[in-house]
């Protein structure tokens, strides 16, 4: 992975973090079980989270960045993505997927 502040990279780094300093620690696989539990249907695997975490992978859709944001309870900003666009994706969301 470079260092060129790309959304993968700041992703990859905003995504360690979360998963190194949350208490109690929790495997990609427990984050993916729970969020796809929450969501009602399979949204995303641990492979997907391991992958944004190492910088690699497809680009995460706005509906699983929304779901990792809230599973971390963190705004999806912090996640490398501009806020404006969250305000409607989170409504749609929230209708799509009731939590």
């Amino acid at each position: 992975m470079t260092n060129d502040g790309s959304s993968a990279e700041v992703l990859a780094e905003r995504l360690s973090h979360l998963f190194e300093t949350v208490n109690p620690p929790y495997t990609a696989g427990e984050v993916a079980e729970v969020i796809n539990v929450r969501a009602g249907a399979e949204i995303m695997s641990a492979v997907h989270l391991s992958q944004w975490q190492a910088g690699q992978g497809s680009d995460p859709s706005h509906s699983q960045l929304l779901a990792i944001a809230r599973f971390f309870e963190v705004d999806i900003g912090y996640l490398g993505y501009d806020g404006a666009d969250w305000y409607p994706l989170r409504r749609q969301f929230d209708t799509e997927y009731r939590f």
